[in-house]
């Protein structure tokens, strides 16, 4: 069974006030790979690339996922305004998380 999931959806206009949407999503694959796939589209789009849309994705191999999954956790805590109580909150949610512990 496949699941897919979308990451992000915007519409806000570009810096023109012209149309822009920019989407990306995840679908988790039958074998267990992860496709990630989006898009950019809008007047500012057209004039950067020559098209009025522009798509892009890869695929993490299943055999390659924890490893990606590190790669990305990585990134995010790079930013100094994530939390791990934030990432916490919503692997539990997603019931992808269990034996959540503090010690103080």
């Amino acid at each position: 069974m496949t699941k897919s999931r979308r990451l992000r959806e915007d519409q806000t206009p570009d810096s023109k006030g012209r149309d822009h949407l920019e989407t990306i999503g995840a679908t988790i694959q039958e074998d267990g790979a992860v496709r990630i796939s989006g898009a950019f589209m809008g007047a500012a789009v057209e004039e950067f690339f020559g098209d009025f849309d522009h798509e892009f994705g890869l695929t993490i191999p299943a055999e390659k996922v924890a490893e990606a999954l590190v790669e990305i956790l990585a990134l995010l805590f790079a930013n100094p305004e994530f939390h791990f109580s934030d990432l916490a909150k919503r692997l539990e949610e997603a019931g992808c998380a269990k034996d959540r512990w503090v010690w103080t």
